[in-house]
């Protein structure tokens, strides 16, 4: 369901909920109004009533000396005392209805709040069927599969402010800098943390990851400008024109056979994410598919879903033969829109085939 939706019920909920405070509120009122009613009609008839045994008394001992005939006394039947003294002042009857009244709008409203009630079975609030995409099949991107990459080129050691995931922040540090070679005619600087030693442990650890980032289709290093390489065992990362790579976790992404997969994921928030997270196209697409492909998306839908999704798109419309054919329908029934609107942005996938 679309936020737009949940907020509208969100309301209706609220709104009912006023509504049935409102009648409990009335409800209360009425009862106490009974009793103060019931109260004040014996307050003020006290005092009526002694002033007409008052009247009364005097009348009778003015008749008793002969100054008053006693038909003057007629006046004081009962009805006409009753009158005074407000006996017909119970109102239990009237009240006894408006209760009943009540009784009947609070289970209107109840009625009224269930209807509104969204049925979790029609809901559309399907759970995802991944926990994140890059552990789904290591097969999508492959060691063997082409690179665009030609050559590294050492230029010099210098000063470089790059982010280090070890202290959590940038730093400036000196690097080895390496000019990395495409046969598409491009190039990305590689900067290789001074840690690593020597320009020939430096360049060994260029090439590989340069390579590496060769692999990848044409419009996911459309934005890299730089690779940045320190030692460490920190989670890969993606952004601000550039790749991060810790080369302690390399031997983890390698052994669970999801090197390539993560770069991918990595090289989407580079090149992807500014072009089309907020583009009124793919956030249709996300509200039209009414689910995502992983919780991982899920959770940080602005964040993560390009980067979740893209990798199976790329699976779906170049690697089917890879992937289980439960898989692929498992993608395509879930993120259909996804799929739909990243095949119609006709990306340079090269050399992805």
């Amino acid at each position: 369901m679309s936020d737009s939706k949940e907020l509208e019920l969100r309301e209706k909920e609220l709104a009912l909920k006023e509504k049935e405070l409102g009648l409990f509120k009335e409800k209360e009122l009425a009862l106490k109004e009974k009793e103060l009613g019931l109260r004040e009609n014996g307050s003020k008839g006290s005092p009526k009533l002694k002033r007409t045994f008052i009247v009364l008394l005097i009348l009778l001992l003015l008749a008793a000396v002969g100054l008053l005939g006693a038909d003057k006394l007629g006046f004081l039947d009962t009805d006409k005392l009753k009158q005074l003294a407000f006996w017909e002042t119970d109102n239990s009857k009237e009240l006894e209805l408006k209760e009943k009244e009540l009784a009947l709008r609070e289970k209107e409203l109840a009625l009224k709040k269930k209807s509104s009630d969204p049925d979790p079975k029609k809901s559309g609030k399907t759970s995802p069927p991944f926990e994140g995409t890059i552990f789904i099949d290591k097969e999508i991107i492959t060691s063997s599969d082409p690179t665009v990459f030609t050559d590294v080129v050492y230029s010099d050691l210098s000063m470089r402010n790059m982010f280090d995931r070890r202290v959590d922040s940038w730093i400036d540090v000196r690097a080895y800098i390496f000019s990395a070679q495409y046969n598409d005619g491009s190039t990305i600087e590689v900067r290789v943390n001074e840690e690593f030693g020597s320009i020939a442990a430096a360049e060994k650890d260029a090439r590989f990851y340069a390579e590496k980032i060769g692999q990848l289709p044409a419009v996911l290093r459309q934005d890299i400008k730089t690779i940045t390489i320190h030692k460490g065992k920190e989670l890969f990362g993606g952004g601000n024109d550039d790749i991060l790579i810790h080369t302690g976790q390399t031997a983890e992404y390698t052994k669970d056979g999801i090197l390539e997969e993560t770069l991918v994921h990595e090289a989407c928030h580079t090149s992807l994410d500014a072009r089309h997270s907020t583009s009124s196209g793919w956030i249709a697409s996300q509200a039209a598919d009414g689910n995502f492909i992983s919780k991982y998306a899920r959770d940080n839908s602005k964040r993560e879903d390009i980067a979740e999704s893209f990798l199976l798109f790329l699976a779906v419309k170049y690697k089917s033969d890879k992937i289980s054919q439960k898989l692929l329908d498992t993608i395509n029934n879930t993120i259909p829109n996804r799929i739909k609107y990243f095949n119609s942005q006709k990306f340079d996938m090269d050399p992805v085939k």
